[in-house]
């Protein structure tokens, strides 16, 4: 009994540490979200900057407001591309968290005894996999589809 209790205690434990840094991964990646979302906004409004210039008559002039927006352009992407990679090692975290959480679950439910209500542990499961597995997939398909199409 009492190992059953220790192997309890320490699949527990394990769980919920899955859970936290499940928790917390997921709100540091909706802030790196949020903090991308301007730098985008600033590139696609960039967008008609380049039409204005393809019509530029003076081919020095031209040449030189080209540069300039690319040059902007070349920062902006740097920063976007760093919380892109950001995102998808947050993303990562939470998979396998998410992989651990499962099977500490699967544990837990081999030690249970019946009757006992295990039903708040696999509500979380749901929730890691149908809203922070599913939105960090969104917001890296946003930022990567801006990214491209600046390459």
């Amino acid at each position: 009994m009492k190992f059953a209790t220790l192997a309890f205690n320490s699949c527990l434990m394990n769980l919920l540490c899955s859970r936290l840094k499940m928790v917390f991964i997921y709100r540091e990646a909706r802030k790196k979200y949020r903090k991308a979302q301007p730098t985008v906004s600033d590139l696609e409004n960039n967008l008609p900057e380049f039409s204005r210039i393809e019509s530029e008559q003076d081919r020095q002039v031209k040449l030189h407001k080209l540069k300039q927006l690319l040059a902007e352009v070349r920062t902006k992407m740097f920063g976007c591309a760093q919380q892109v990679e950001y995102l998808q090692e947050d993303r990562n975290t939470i998979n396998t968290n998410a992989e651990n959480y499962g099977e500490g679950l699967t544990r837990i439910r081999n030690l249970c005894i019946p009757g006992d209500n295990r039903d708040f542990l696999q509500r979380f499961q749901d929730l890691a996999e149908n809203k922070y597995q599913r939105q960090i997939e969104v917001d890296l398909h946003y930022l990567i589809a801006s990214q491209d199409l600046f390459q």
